[in-house]
């Protein structure tokens, strides 16, 4: 053992080859000491001695020895083999080979590590095809992750193994396919098909073609086989893959493959996709989807794809066929034959042949599903300006989008809303190009109206990885064709709700609920005892609020129409008045234009009448808004109820502006439609300053100030020109106290004051003055203290009784113009200390020019 490991020392140190390592009499003894040695010395570990014997003339021997006596440090000794780039790779490639040898275990993992490794290819080549299997399918592999490299090299070289040549193994794929004899046979298709695969590879990354006797057998093999969708898909991908395939065989041969494949019915969507393709000229894309197919990075030679695009385009699928067969193939959410109805869409062949496809569109938005895939949005946004430009198309109708709206599926409904939303948005940039109000069949108001948009953009968070290409499409239109559910105050309240785990947890244990049995018929029962029995209908009116969305919608009738008319009694128990607030924002958040007409109805008994009105209409209240305020004035005196009123007429408003801009950009008249929807709004806010001048005495009156001062803040930061109109046309004095104070936008009313002060009605003079000394005394800045001393100039000149003779105005008018207003002198002196002197003295000379007159009369 010495004497052998100083050996090994020597040819490591010398790098020379030892006589008695070299010695064939000595391998015996050789084979026996090696494995004795790397296992009483294991400091040596495998390299070294593994490289030294690699450098002898009896390596192979003694590698196997090696490798036969530590089969558990197999994989470290070919990974030490693959790596030893000092040693001659013949030697390597010897020895890998040899390991292979011993069983199939070894010969698969020598196979799979010089893969990985992506080197002694041939090795891994030769072990395959010494195998008695005729193992095709790593082939396949071969080619799928190497055909750029090595796989290049292996079909120009040759390796210093015997293997067959790409040419050999091309000449056994291609028996492979035509051998089959009993195509019936499961495992003969399956042959079939991964040699069809591979032969793919061959010709489109080795470049290594088939001749025409070759072609023509093989297309005649799969045209037997062809109702395998495998098979017949694998044999159009070769028939578009095989360079001068038109050239080599007959036109009738191949369009008789096509139809035969046609024919079966396996593959018909991957046809009718390549065929639009052929018809749109996207060569490139027909590339693209054999390759996807395949999997295999082949190069289709362009002329030879353009030969067959002619055989598809003529001879198979003309225009008319292609668009009428893509019309009566069954809808499938993964078929390829979205693509191809999209493309011909893009291409205009269904308008160009005045083909209908609105049942078709329909059955697509009834057979989508989660997640939806982009073809069906993309459809969606080709159809609709197209359905526009011709109506041979065909539309679905109103009554489908219901029916579809009420489908399980989310996916269904999402799609739809997207159809909806897309359709009217094309529709309403037609009409701006063509400045006409209405379209032919285009979507009724009551239906527009009726959109469930926030429910089902509710519905899509909880699976809102499957909904992230359609979602921003949704909020995108919804947000520009129906602001008025988007805002902001409603979408905090419901990020609050949803937030708010503690009261739906106090609410449950608390109250000791179990499962609610209610029916809108016995709730009824106990909401018409309200007043009498208050504790009944919280409880239910708590088990209520634990009901899922869907299974809440049906009471929302008995709520407005029984329950919502006693809670305006004086007698009602304020803690029902919070828990219907409750119910009322989860259905208002999903259904916002359905609560909205069912909370107005029951207050449109007005108390002078008993008679109901003309029943309203969404349409009604978006065209006039200032209908909403004709409703029974009780109320107004409920802050909790008077705050859901105004959510409803902050959502109208928007409403309103977005249909009053529209038809200004249709007219093209936006300077009246802006003008008409500032006075529109303007009108809305004195309504609403109205109800905090309620002349009767009630405890609620400062929560019913602030609740409509807030909106009324929020629609002057919107738009500040709203504050000028409202001020200009006027409120009554006695609540410029209250907007002063609880309005924190009013400090803009200091910019315009001047202007305001200079109107020649006296009544808009007071109210300017008044205006004027509430604002300075909440903010005594220095443009206060300018408007301050135009106001008190203002007073002198009109109350002058030398300029009132010369226009022939009478003095008793300045006198009570005075008295009116001398409470808001004082208010500024107050502010100002320093206008006191001032003040006074006007005072003084105005009481002496007052009393001139009196005297003058006498």
């Amino acid at each position: 053992m010495r004497i052998f490991l100083s050996e090994i020392l020597s040819i490591l140190i010398g790098n020379y080859e030892s006589e008695i390592l070299s010695i064939e009499a000595f391998l015996p003894e050789l084979t026996t000491i090696l494995p004795i040695a790397l296992l009483k010395c294991p400091h040596l570990g495998f390299h070294k001695p593994i490289h030294a014997v690699l450098m002898t003339s009896l390596y192979q021997p003694l590698m196997l020895s090696i490798v036969c006596n530590f089969p558990w440090s197999i994989r470290s000794i070919i990974s030490i083999l693959i790596r030893s780039t000092s040693i001659p790779s013949h030697i390597v490639s010897h020895v890998l080979s040899d390991i292979s040898l011993l069983s199939d275990y070894y010969a698969t993992l020598v196979r799979d590590m010089l893969t990985d490794a992506g080197s002694f290819i041939h090795v891994a080549l030769s072990i395959t095809f010494n195998r008695g299997d005729g193992d095709f399918t790593y082939l396949g592999h071969l080619l799928s992750i190497g055909g750029k490299t090595f796989m290049k090299d292996w079909a120009k070289s040759t390796p210093p193994i015997s293997y067959p040549t790409a040419i050999e193994a091309r000449q056994r794929v291609i028996h492979n396919i035509t051998s089959q004899k009993d195509l019936s046979d499961l495992s003969a298709i399956s042959q079939i098909n991964t040699s069809l695969r591979i032969l793919c590879g061959f010709i489109g990354i080795l470049n290594i073609n088939v001749e025409s006797s070759e072609a023509e057998s093989i297309l005649n093999t799969v045209a037997l086989c062809s109702q395998h969708e495998r098979t017949s898909l694998l044999a159009t991908c070769f028939m578009l893959t095989c360079r001068d395939l038109a050239k080599m065989v007959e036109r009738e041969t191949i369009v008789r493959a096509i139809i035969t494949i046609w024919a079966s019915g396996s593959i018909k969507d991957f046809q009718l996709l390549l065929a639009s393709h052929f018809h749109s000229n996207q060569l490139a894309s027909v590339s693209d989807l054999i390759r996807s197919r395949l999997d295999l990075g082949v190069t289709i030679h362009s002329e030879s794809l353009s030969l067959m695009a002619e055989i598809y385009i003529k001879d198979i699928f003309t225009s008319d066929t292609l668009a009428r067969q893509s019309l009566s193939l069954p809808l499938d959410s993964t078929s390829l034959l979205l693509p191809a109805i999209l493309l011909q869409l893009k291409a205009k062949t269904f308008v160009r042949l005045g083909l209908d496809i609105g049942l078709w569109v329909e059955k697509m938005l009834g057979s989508v599903t989660e997640p939806i895939p982009a073809v069906h949005l993309n459809l969606v946004q080709e159809y609709a300006p197209a359905v526009l430009a011709t109506s041979s198309l065909g539309e679905v109708s109103e009554k489908s989008l219901r029916n579809l709206f009420q489908d399980e599926s989310v996916a269904v409904r999402v799609l739809t809303l997207y159809y909806c939303l897309a359709m009217h948005d094309a529709r309403q940039k037609q009409k701006v190009l063509e400045k006409s109000k209405n379209l032919p069949n285009e979507f009724s108001k009551e239906f527009l109206n009726s959109l469930p948009i926030k429910s089902i953009l509710l519905a899509m968070e909880s699976k809102r990885e499957n909904y992230r290409d359609v979602e921003p499409l949704i909020m995108n239109l919804a947000v520009s064709h129906f602001p008025q559910l988007f805002q902001v105050n409603t979408l905090l309240h419901l990020e609050e709700l949803k937030n708010n785990t503690i009261e739906e947890y106090v609410r449950i244990t608390d109250l000791d609920l179990g499962s609610s049995n209610w029916t809108p018929q016995s709730i009824a029962v106990v909401f018409e005892n309200t007043i009498t029995h208050p504790l009944e209908t919280y409880r239910a009116l708590n088990e209520l609020y634990v009901l899922k969305d869907h299974e809440l919608l049906p009471f929302a009738e008995v709520l407005t129409k029984v329950l919502l008319p006693l809670l305006v009694d004086d007698r009602a128990e304020e803690y029902l008045l919070y828990a219907f607030k409750d119910l009322w924002d989860i259905l208002f958040t999903k259904f916002p234009w359905e609560m909205a007409i069912k909370f107005i109805d029951p207050f449109r008994f007005t108390s002078e009448s008993a008679l109901p009105t003309v029943p309203m209409t969404h349409g009604d209240l978006i065209s006039d808004p200032l209908i909403l305020f004709k409703i029974d004035r009780r109320l107004f005196k409920t802050p909790i109820l008077l705050q859901i009123f105004v959510e409803i007429v902050g959502m109208y408003m928007v409403a309103a502006r977005k249909q009053l801009n529209t038809n200004g950009k249709i007219m093209q008249k936006m300077e009246e439609t802006t003008t008409l929807i500032l006075s529109q709004d303007t009108l809305i806010i004195q309504q609403l300053l109205e109800i905090c001048n309620l002349k009767d005495s009630i405890s609620n009156l400062e929560k019913i100030q602030n609740l409509v001062c807030s909106f009324v803040h929020d629609q002057f930061i919107d738009n500040a020109l709203l504050i000028k109109l409202v001020h200009f046309q006027g409120y009554d004095p006695a609540l410029i106290q209250m907007t002063v104070h609880l309005i924190p936008s009013m400090h803009m009313g200091i910019e315009f004051l001047p202007e305001l002060l200079a109107m020649p009605q006296l009544d808009r003079q007071i109210f300017a003055i008044k205006l004027a000394a509430h604002l300075v005394e909440k903010y005594p800045i220095a443009k206060s203290l300018e408007l301050s001393r135009l106001v008190l100039t203002h007073i002198r000149r009109r109350c002058n009784v030398s300029e009132l003779k010369i226009k022939g105005s009478k003095t008793s008018d300045a006198s009570s113009f005075l008295m009116e207003i001398l409470p808001s002198i004082v208010q500024i002196c107050s502010a100002f200390p320093i206008l006191t002197e001032e003040a006074a003295q006007h005072l003084l000379e105005m009481g002496g020019e007052f009393g001139d007159v009196r005297n003058e009369k006498k």
